[in-house]
């Protein structure tokens, strides 16, 4: 695919999230428009479902021949080339109960792997963005990942809360200066490529958590590998994205705390 052709598929996945970034800004939630996938912990909105269709109506229409992977529908297969990755979404519980953490979250994919990411934070206005080979972006402005080499300096963010994340606080509440969950994969991993963070652990992410994550990051600077320091040919499952500097270090830390990658 030429270059000319991904600076398309950029620009209109920026131009769609601003425009459902508003979207879903713009109304209250009553609780009958409020559903649940497996259970009570994994509640699906109205918002949800509206903003994925425009989403996908919008690039069909730019973009007909290619292919939607989304967190409520569309293929499921790492074969297909050409795959726009969508989680509308992001952060729907915090969503549901107003805080502001919470995105959109846009890829594109070629043989597996993203080429193009777009997170937009409609409560602040932040959209971030990368380009595979173009660098990273926020709001127009270039970003790296953070320099900062000292784990005591360090600030993590973790996926969520379980046994697994407090073997791991364990090993880390000595070792760094603080972890923060956020409750919004997307916005984690780009806070890692905007440098205001360090490192972003995953423990069961799947690929529309985190595809616009990994292009982010990498064009930021960082690096991007499974808890076993693979890289990622389909990002999925239990992923460390950092700015580099502390990578090997994580990984030391999440094997002494007993959680190598099943």
């Amino acid at each position: 695919m030429k270059k000319d052709e991904l600076r398309s598929r950029l620009e209109a996945a920026i131009e769609i999230s601003q425009i459902v970034g508003k979207f879903i800004m713009s109304g209250t939630i009553p609780s009958e428009l409020i559903s649940f996938k497996k259970d009570e912990t994994d509640p699906v909105t109205w918002f949800d479902e509206e903003a994925q269709r425009r989403i996908i109506d919008y690039l069909k229409k730019r973009f007909p021949s290619d292919e939607f992977y989304a967190e409520e529908s569309g293929v499921r297969t790492k074969e297909i080339d050409n795959v726009w990755v969508i989680d509308p979404i992001d952060g729907t519980v915090n969503y549901i109960a107003e805080i502001p953490f919470y995105c959109v979250s846009i890829a594109f994919m070629k043989e597996g792997r993203p080429v193009i990411g777009v997170v937009h934070h409609p409560p602040v206005n932040e959209t971030f963005y990368a380009c595979k080979g173009e660098g990273a972006f926020l709001n127009g402005r270039r970003i790296h990942v953070s320099r900062i080499s000292n784990p005591r300096e360090s600030v993590l963010t973790v996926s969520h809360e379980s046994g697994e994340t407090h073997k791991l606080m364990k090993v880390l509440e000595s070792k760094i200066r603080r972890i923060r969950m956020y409750g919004t994969a997307a916005l984690q991993g780009a806070y890692v490529a905007a440098g205001r963070t360090q490192a972003y652990l995953t423990f069961k992410a799947n690929v529309w958590d985190v595809a616009a994550v990994q292009v982010l990051v990498e064009e930021a600077g960082g690096m991007s590998t499974d808890w076993e320091g693979n890289n990622l040919d389909w990002p999925e499952g239990r992923l460390l994205f950092s700015n580099g500097l502390l990578h090997e270090t994580i990984l030391n830390w999440i094997e002494e705390a007993g959680l190598k990658r099943r």
